[in-house]
């Protein structure tokens, strides 16, 4: 779901949250061949040159990671932590939250904690941001916000309850705000992937599922 055309990100500066997971570093990868400027957001800092690992990118794509800036989305003040780092960097053109996480197992099993981790991350913190870049986009008078989302966002998955709810908000989220965006030069995307193997796949079980 998008509200205009699909944009040319070359020249854009582009944050990543989740950037070191599976899908997050195959878009960081994408976004470099287009010859964006990324900023990578993560829960912990990597060696720039396992970006470059098992795929050829455009000479001098080192010049375009703008930054790395080290968070916990789940923290009280992660969403406002990474604002501020990313102001002290470059002006932000698109965001991607792409940042999250999942458990398994019958919804009594799950414990409260994870239950709320999982929904910060996924939801609480992606809202957030938006409502911290959402200024800067609107006195700019261009942005895009790209949400990650799943096909659990359409279609409720047992075992995983929470990761549903969480993608089913987002997803409710992201439709009410495009609507909101219409015509104010805002972009609003969101994104279904379909299982994919990356490392979420391992994911914790509780109890018996």
């Amino acid at each position: 779901m998008k509200s205009n055309t699909h944009p040319s990100f070359a020249g854009k500066v582009v944050l990543v949250t989740g950037a070191w997971g599976g899908l997050g570093r195959t878009f960081v990868r994408h976004l470099l061949a287009s010859h964006a400027k990324v900023i990578l957001s993560d829960v912990c800092e990597r060696p720039l040159a396992d970006l470059a690992e098992g795929c050829d990118l455009p000479q001098g794509w080192e010049a375009r990671v703008l930054g790395q800036v080290v968070v916990d989305l789940n923290a009280p003040d992660g969403a406002a932590y990474l604002h501020a780092a990313c102001r002290d960097i470059a002006p932000v053109d698109v965001v991607v939250h792409n940042a999250g996480l999942a458990f398994l197992g019958y919804y009594e099993d799950i414990p409260r904690d994870k239950m709320h981790l999982q929904m910060r991350v996924m939801l609480t913190a992606p809202m957030e941001l938006t409502h911290l870049f959402l200024p800067d986009f609107l006195q700019r008078g261009h942005g895009q916000f790209v949400f990650i989302d799943s096909v659990a966002g359409f279609v409720a998955t047992s075992l995983g309850s929470t990761y549903s709810a969480a993608k089913f908000g987002l997803r409710g989220f992201a439709m009410a705000l495009s609507g909101e965006l219409r015509g104010r030069g805002i972009d609003v995307t969101i994104v279904y992937p379909f299982f994919t193997r990356t490392a979420i796949l391992k994911v914790p079980v509780f109890g018996k599922a």
